[in-house]
């Protein structure tokens, strides 16, 4: 697998929307956060400061930072995109069997390296919280920290949701406009719907569940919910248990894993 994986970073190393794409990202997650730093610590300084509070303070700074970056996530599902429908378009996976890589072992490569590409992104992330919890100063906390984690699982569904679309469609700009579409539009309109049902015949308006949070994208934004000013917000509606949010990610991850790799398997080259 080492191997496979050498050889899958000199296809990307050189190629240039790759660098790009993965630079822009990094300046985003820092462009994101220190603009939300300086916003919140101006807020600070105003009479209604001790309302706002700071929220880029250990331990709030994690789910805070987790929470913006989360918004950045599709620049490296582009990556992925670009990544696994451009060995379609230049049919180097046919050269990789050719050359005595198994089908499976194509698969398991690009899943892996999706994993790869997850944990880069998570430790940019991490050390983008870390370094601005120092800078608001305070001693180290690491509670809350299990919110990086929630962005590293959010990372990884986002990413293989990139990789299912692109071995089905097999080309980039129809992958990239379903990717976007799906991820960023259609789920959230029938999770507003769902959730108007739900509203609309519930007795009890304030313990109403969001059950769009259970669809597929959503469960793992639900694991990284909007940071600022939480303790109104948790008391002002239901929410669905965080083990059954995690759960649901992980029944998802593993489809989408499973028809990713049993369509490529099973399709003809």
């Amino acid at each position: 697998m080492l191997q496979q994986l050498k050889i899958e970073w000199l296809k990307m190393k050189n190629y240039t929307a790759f660098i790009a794409i993965s630079l822009i990202f990094l300046i985003c997650v820092f462009g994101v956060n220190y603009i939300a730093y300086n916003i919140n610590a101006s807020a600070q300084s105003t009479a209604a400061g001790a309302f706002v509070g700071s929220y880029f303070g250990f331990p709030h700074v994690w789910h805070t930072v987790a929470w913006l970056s989360s918004f950045t996530l599709f620049l490296p599902g582009l990556v992925i995109i670009l990544m696994v429908t451009n060995e379609f378009t230049y049919r180097t996976h046919r050269q990789n069997v050719i050359d005595g890589w198994s089908r499976d072992t194509f698969i398991k490569t690009k899943i892996v390296s999706v994993f790869i590409l997850a944990a880069v992104a998570t430790i940019w992330v991490g050390l983008m919280a870390f370094v601005i919890g120092l800078i608001s100063g305070g001693s180290i906390d690491l509670n809350k920290i299990q919110y990086i984690g929630f962005f590293f699982l959010q990372c990884v569904s986002i990413f293989m949701v990139a990789l299912l679309i692109s071995t089905l469609v097999k080309r980039a700009a129809l992958s990239i406009a379903i990717f976007i579409a799906y991820v960023y539009i259609i789920e959230n309109i029938l999770g507003a719907i769902i959730n108007a049902s739900i509203f609309h015949f519930a007795k009890n308006k304030s313990d109403m569940i969001p059950l769009a949070d259970l669809l597929p994208i959503n469960t793992t934004d639900a694991l990284l919910p909007f940071p600022f000013f939480r303790e109104l917000l948790d008391k002002s509606t239901g929410v669905v248990n965080p083990w059954i949010l995690f759960g649901s990610s992980l029944v998802y991850l593993a489809a989408y894993i499973y028809f990713a790799r049993r369509h490529f398997l099973t399709r003809d080259l």
